[in-house]
C-alpha cells in the first residue's frame, strides 16, 4: 500500500510542493526527488589534451618572443629557439596516440610543425645572408610562410574536437615594397657650388648614393634601377662616394630592408671650381653603378657598421 501512495504522490499535479522542494507527503513519506538534473562537473583534461597543450604552448610563446625582437641579432637567436620548440613539439606529438576523433587534425598539426621548423630555419638563414636586413622584414617573411599559416587551421580542428591549447598566432606584419622617386634627396646639403655628378643606375636594384667628407654625409640621393640622375650644385671639396642598394626603402631608418648591400668607390672625387678673367670652369663626374666595359672606377664592399648614415 505504501508503494501506491508514493506513486500517487509523484504523479499528483495539484496541491503538492513545488518541484525541487523537500519534505514529506501527507502520509509522512519522503517527497519525490526534483526533476532538475544535477550540475555536471567539468571534465578532467584528457591525457591527449594535456600532452597537446604541453607541447604546442611553448611554440606559441617562443614565436611571441621572436615577434617582439627589435634587432636582427636578437631575432636570430629567438628564431632559433622557436625552431627548436616547433621541432620538439612535432617529435613529441609523433609519440602521442591521438583519439580517433582527432586523428586527422593531429597528423595535420605534426606536418604544420615540421614545416614551421623548416621555415623558421630558412628565415634565420636569410637574415645571415642579408636577404632580410631588418627584424621587421624578416618577421613579415615568417608571416608569409606556409608552416605558420597551416598551424592555426590544425589547432582549430583539434579545438572543435575538444582539445585546446593557449596558442596565439604572433603579429608579424606584412611585407612592403616602399620606394622613393628618382632624384629624391635623403640628405640634401648645401648645393651652392657648381660641381655636377651624373649617376647611372643600370643595376637590378634601387640605390641611394652618398657623397661624404670623411664620415660626414653631405648629399644622399635616391636613384631607381634603370634610371639616371644628375646632382647639381656640388660644392668644392674631396668626397668619398658610398652607395647602398636593395629593396623596400625604410625612410625612417634610412635603409633598405631586403637584399641590402653596402659599397664605396675606391677613389674619391675631387670637385674644384676655377675662375679666370674669361671663364669659369668646374668639375663634372659620371658614375655608373654597374660594371661597364672600359670603366676605370673600382668599388669595394663594406659591412654595414663602417657605412656612414645616408
Amino acid at each position: 500500500m505504501a508503494a501506491a501512495v508514493l506513486l500517487l504522490a509523484a504523479c499528483d499535479s495539484g496541491g503538492g510542493r513545488p518541484a525541487g522542494g523537500t519534505g514529506s507527503t501527507q502520509d509522512g513519506l519522503p517527497a519525490p526527488a526534483s526533476a532538475t538534473s544535477p550540475a555536471v562537473p567539468s571534465p578532467t583534461p584528457t591525457p591527449y589534451g594535456q600532452s597537446l597543450a604541453g607541447l604546442v604552448d611553448p611554440v606559441g610563446k617562443a614565436l611571441g618572443r621572436a615577434a617582439s625582437a627589435r634587432s636582427v641579432g636578437d631575432l636570430g637567436d629567438r628564431l632559433a629557439d622557436a625552431r627548436q620548440a616547433a621541432d620538439d613539439a612535432a617529435r613529441g606529438l609523433d609519440d602521442v596516440g591521438p583519439p580517433q576523433n582527432a586523428a586527422q587534425p593531429h597528423r595535420d598539426l605534426v606536418a604544420a610543425l615540421d614545416r614551421l621548423a623548416t621555415d623558421l630555419e630558412s628565415v634565420r638563414s636569410d637574415l645571415d645572408r642579408k636577404h632580410y636586413c631588418t627584424a621587421s622584414s624578416a618577421l613579415a617573411g615568417l608571416g608569409a610562410s606556409k608552416g605558420l599559416k597551416a598551424l592555426p587551421k590544425a589547432l582549430s580542428q583539434l579545438s572543435g574536437a575538444g582539445y585546446r591549447t593557449s596558442y596565439r598566432a604572433p603579429h608579424t606584419g606584412a611585407a612592403q615594397n616602399r620606394r622613393k622617386s628618382t632624384g629624391s634627396y635623403v640628405r640634401n646639403g648645401s648645393r651652392t657650388g657648381r660641381g655636377e655628378l651624373t649617376i647611372e643606375n643600370g643595376g637590378d636594384q634601387d640605390a641611394v648614393i652618398s657623397l661624404a667628407k670623411g664620415k660626414r654625409t653631405a648629399y644622399s640621393v635616391y636613384v631607381r634601377k634603370g634610371a639616371d640622375y644628375k646632382v647639381r650644385g656640388v660644392r668644392d671639396g674631396t668626397y668619398t662616394v658610398y652607395f647602398t642598394s636593395g629593396w623596400d626603402w625604410d625612410s625612417k631608418g634610412k635603409r633598405f630592408t631586403r637584399d641590402c648591400g653596402f659599397s664605396k668607390f675606391d677613389d674619391p672625387l675631387n670637385f674644384t671650381t676655377t675662375v679666370t678673367s674669361t671663364q669659369i670652369r668646374w668639375s663634372t663626374w659620371r658614375l655608373t653603378l654597374q660594371p661597364v666595359f672600359g670603366g676605370n672606377a673600382t668599388t669595394s664592399d663594406l659591412d654595414e657598421g663602417s657605412f656612414p648614415a645616408p
